[in-house]
């Protein structure tokens, strides 16, 4: 599991130079049960074991990205739901937006986490730095398939596309979003997957800041797909299409406000919109 970062959230006085690599796990020990109970650690990475340092997490200075490709493109692959009759599993978990801050307390305590919302053709993105509000919190998991390219060649780009048509709370209180996409080893169920048993996050990609949007521009009609958002995800894909797999993805936000979700096409959005599910542009090169 590796996380790239920035140095100043460690409150380093300089930069480390890029491509350090730190070695990292945390073993969080609760000791909040008012009836004493014995409650087990919360770890990071899940599986650390405290004196083997090959189970530790890794926290990388800068963003890893695919070296300059050495060799000329040779062609473009566009995969989305349906296009070329391509299967594009995907799932928003947590407050989604057909079901979001829900104000049941019997929901929230014991329905919220265990919820899956397979077939909403709408997600949300959100997250905030009041915890008490985590019934507001949404994240978003997708597959691709990579057998439309063919065998033997070198990733050199890959880029993905959500279409981006919406924001959360008021037109005067809505803010920006930071919303970053990272690449997931285990596998998942789309009518199954839910808050609490998403799979854990292998390693962040890319981060974007992505501003308001008004798919009205100004006017009574809409224009859909509205607007596109686009993230580097080419070294998931390089790596996905070494070993013969899909590439997974999930994307989550590091913002702090409230009001400062986006809301995006999924997949499952009828055929008018098809252009607004999500997209993954590869391009590629002879080895």
């Amino acid at each position: 599991m590796r996380f790239s970062i920035y140095y100043q959230s460690l409150g380093l006085s300089s930069k480390p130079p890029e491509g350090t690599l730190w070695k990292l796990g945390i073993i969080v020990n609760d000791r909040d049960d008012s009836s004493r109970r014995e409650i087990n650690p919360g770890r990071w990475p899940e599986n650390i074991q405290i004196d083997n340092p090959g189970s530790w997490g890794e926290l990388y200075f800068g963003i890893p990205k695919l070296p300059a490709p050495a060799t000329p493109q040779t062609g473009t692959v566009t995969i989305r739901q349906g296009l070329q009759n391509a299967v594009v599993p995907d799932a928003a978990v947590g407050g989604t937006v057909d079901n979001l801050c829900p104000g049941d307390s019997h929901f929230i305590w014991n329905v919220w986490g265990n919820s899956n919302f397979s077939g909403a053709e709408s997600l949300n993105i959100q997250n905030q730095s009041d915890v008490a509000d985590w019934p507001c919190f949404a994240k978003y998991y997708v597959n691709f398939p990579l057998d439309q390219i063919p065998p033997g060649k070198v990733i050199q780009s890959a880029s993905l596309i959500l279409h981006h048509w919406g924001n959360n709370g008021p037109s005067n209180l809505a803010l920006d979003s930071i919303i970053h996409v990272y690449s997931v080893a285990e596998d998942w169920n789309e009518a199954a997957i839910t808050w609490n048993n998403a799979p854990m996050a292998l390693e962040n990609l890319d981060l974007i800041r992505i501003p308001l949007v008004d798919c009205t521009n100004g006017t009574s009609r809409w224009f859909w797909p509205c607007t596109p958002r686009t993230w580097d995800v080419g070294r998931a894909v390089s790596q996905a299409y070494q070993y013969g797999q899909p590439v997974r993805l999930a994307l989550y936000s590091s913002d702090s406000a409230m009001h400062s979700g986006k809301l995006f096409t999924s997949s499952d959005v009828d055929d008018w919109n098809a252009v607004g599910r999500p997209t993954l542009v590869i391009t590629y090169g002879d080895r």
